[in-house]
């Protein structure tokens, strides 16, 4: 089984793009697998930008930071 490899691209006007690599070589299962795996992470950034309002800033803090 070969690796899919799917490129996502949003614009700022919130247009997407996907670039799938690999596709002649994929499963139905992997491209499905691929789609359900979007679906995922477009409910969750959904969800992020609802709950960060437009003035506040994010901080992300990497290991061993205090």
């Amino acid at each position: 089984m070969s690796d899919l490899r799917v490129i996502v691209t949003i614009s700022e006007t919130g247009d997407c793009v996907f670039e799938v690599i690999g596709q002649a070589e994929a499963t139905l299962r992997q491209i499905g697998l691929a789609v359900l795996y979007l679906e995922k992470a477009k409910r969750y950034l959904l969800d992020l930008e609802e709950a960060i309002e437009p003035d506040m800033k994010m901080v992300i803090k990497g290991e061993g930071d205090e």
